[in-house]
């Protein structure tokens, strides 16, 4: 006989703070995984941007990926720990560039690297060049972007950040600049903001101006949505709200390896993931389809865990209605 359990859906939030649009990591040091992007990788031209804030750490570091143990394989951004001034650090494996303006804490600054394809390296604070450098530039793949980290999950941003932006591109001045001043809107089917006819849109690659309140999601065409990472366990850093979702009710049923679910589907889910309870890892992804009963093969031995995701990507864990 299967075990019938009643169950309603709680909304997901964040233990970092994503609020008002900006993203604030300054009390729980942990950090966002862009999981399976690596970044513009190899001798790429590319532009970074991103506003930063920070709140006085002797090591802080804010965007990384790449990976490998040669000159120019990684991608690490940071302020400089060896110096009595805060200035930027632009590390590329072995090998760095540091800029020359003392940024002050508790100030926003918007941050800007520029790379071509020939290994030409530019720091713009504010729109105005810091510093430049010729490097070996050849980024690896084996790390995932990561934001409010380095590269080794060692050194944490404490602070705020926001319109953090990766392109496809070397920017020039001028529309470094314009990019300052106003934020990245779809303007027409391949232009940006005034300004950036000439910039097709495919040239961003990932985009969070962290406009939802508890969500970071990609508004370039990609959709590469970040997740939190508590930097203890490694784990997606997730709480379960005590408020339940209105009018949306499931009842689940394991056993034998087969599972079954009854959707009142009034939320516009998207699809439904089937966690390993153990792992914490989706072993099958079943697509919402209007339909009211669900149901799933599942795999020996696995104790499994229904979450619904909507079409913006939030997601909504099956909890037992007993709990409190």
């Amino acid at each position: 006989m299967l075990k019938q359990l009643m169950l309603i859906l709680l909304s997901v939030s964040l233990y970092a703070e994503v609020k008002n649009g900006i993203l604030d990591l300054s009390k729980d040091k942990n950090f966002i995984v862009v999981k399976k992007y690596k970044g513009v990788v190899g001798t790429h031209a590319r532009t970074i941007c991103a506003r930063i804030k920070y709140q006085g750490d002797s090591d802080p570091h804010f965007f990384s990926y790449g990976g490998g143990g040669e000159k120019g394989e990684i991608i690490d951004l940071g302020l400089n720990k060896d110096s009595k001034e805060k200035v930027l650090r632009a590390e590329f494996g072995r090998v760095f560039l540091l800029g020359q303006q003392n940024l002050l804490p508790n100030k926003w600054y918007f941050i800007s690297l520029v790379i071509d394809n020939t290994g030409n390296v530019k720091l713009f604070i504010d729109g105005k060049l810091d510093s430049t450098g010729t490097f070996p530039i050849r980024t690896g793949s084996r790390h995932d972007v990561r934001v409010g980290c380095d590269r080794e999950v060692r050194r944490f941003w404490n602070g705020q950040l926001d319109d953090i932006s990766i392109w496809k591109r070397a920017f020039d001045e001028r529309q470094i600049l314009k990019l300052m001043n106003t934020k990245v809107i779809r303007k027409g089917k391949n232009s940006l903001v005034d300004g950036f006819s000439s910039v097709n849109y495919s040239d961003l690659q990932l985009y969070f101006n962290f406009s939802e309140n508890g969500e970071v999601l990609d508004k370039s065409n990609f959709k590469r949505h970040g997740s939190f990472v508590d930097k203890k366990t490694g784990q997606n850093k997730t709480a379960i709200t005590k408020k339940a979702a209105v009018n949306c009710k499931a009842t689940v049923s394991f056993s034998d390896g087969e599972l079954e679910w009854i959707m009142q589907n009034e939320l516009g889910i998207k699809e439904f993931r089937i966690l390993n309870s153990k792992t914490g890892l989706a072993f099958q992804i079943v697509e919402a389809v209007g339909a009211d009963l669900y149901s799933l093969e599942v795999p020996s031995g696995v104790v499994p865990k229904v979450v619904a995701v909507d079409a913006k990507g939030k997601i909504y864990k099956l909890i037992n209605s007993n709990n409190k």
